[in-house]
């Protein structure tokens, strides 16, 4: 085995680790404190960046982080709580869609004050600016170079 290759299998196994490890310590620093976890966060967050906050709920399955069942289920909370309308689908009528309303986007919002706090708290003591600049051109570069479309863009929440 080539020396690049034996890097780039420990890089998977750093990586690998890392993201649980990083995502368990966001969780319990916004746990108790922000309107959503971090899985109804991430079905929003893909609705907010969605046009006109409305997505088909296949969408959603395949742009999130989890599987189609923990979609549906992660999708009947935020229905439960008011912070998704879920709409027919006149095309298709064995789909559907997500709308995000207006309470969704509120506890996005919300949430994000205390997401990105609890980001810097977990990562900022792990690099400094120069270091954190170069990880992120990195990562950048990685997601580039292996995503299969477009990125969503970020959203303006103007709702």
């Amino acid at each position: 085995m080539s020396n690049k290759n034996a890097e780039i299998l420990s890089l998977w196994a750093e990586l690998f680790v890392a993201h649980p490890l990083a995502v368990r310590k966001v969780e319990a620093r916004i746990k108790g404190k922000a309107p959503l976890g971090l899985d109804e966060y991430d079905i929003l967050l893909i609705l907010s960046r969605s046009e006109n906050f409305r997505c088909r709920f296949s969408f959603l399955a395949e742009e999130s982080l989890y599987t189609k069942s923990g979609v549906s289920r992660v999708a009947k909370r935020l229905i439960d709580r008011g912070f998704i309308l879920k709409e027919e689908c006149q095309e298709d009528r064995r789909g559907a869609y997500a709308v995000l309303t207006t309470e969704g986007v509120k506890a996005l919002k919300k949430t994000w004050e205390y997401y990105s706090e609890a980001i810097v708290s977990v990562l900022g003591p792990c690099f400094n600016l120069e270091k954190t600049i170069e990880l992120r051109k990195l990562l950048g570069s990685l997601v580039d170079q292996l995503r299969d479309q477009p990125p969503i863009p970020m959203p303006t929440l103007k709702k």
